[in-house]
């Protein structure tokens, strides 16, 4: 739901939505001065993902239109609907036709009709590679880049979390 809900919030009003476990590095004022009308950052994840976790982006942009008119149902879910049978979705399911797969399918799809549209690299967003654990105190070994850390993805991962 809250992958849906940043794209609905940033297609109407506009911003920079940031998941809760980002750590701020530094201000974001200078990277929000040039003119670019939709920014998202490869992810951490050794293989090539655009991450839905920092975004931001001008009201009305067609990449955010496309996201939202593109999620589908989950098929799993649609099967057992029709045979009366209630199957949840797995958070995976959810993620792969919400998240960062889908974010990037889209974009890629659409990259060479998206003007102003800037992917940043992997220092930018995503330096704390997704296999460190969120507990990880000092993250300062991994901005090897430090002028170019916006922010830093903790990647604390609470979605997967069963409860008890």
């Amino acid at each position: 739901k809250s992958d849906i809900l940043r794209y609905e919030l940033l297609f109407r009003h506009g911003g920079v939505y940031a998941d809760v476990d980002f750590e701020c590095i530094r201000s974001f004022d200078e990277l929000l001065s040039h003119p670019v009308d939709f920014f998202i950052g490869v992810s951490n994840t050794k293989t090539l993902e655009l991450n839905n976790g920092l975004i931001g982006s001008v009201p009305g942009h067609p990449l955010l239109l496309e996201l939202i008119e593109g999620i589908c149902i989950d098929p799993m879910a649609t099967v057992a609907a029709l045979v009366g049978q209630p199957i949840p979705s797995s958070f995976m399911s959810t993620i792969e036709r919400t998240g960062p797969g889908h974010v990037t399918r889209k974009t890629m799809a659409l990259w060479d009709n998206l003007p102003n549209t800037v992917a940043f690299p992997i220092r930018y967003f995503y330096p704390v590679p997704n296999t460190i654990a969120a507990s990880v105190e000092n993250v300062s070994q991994y901005l090897t880049h430090g002028n170019e850390t916006y922010a830093a993805h903790r990647w604390c991962k609470s979605w997967q979390v069963t409860p008890a």
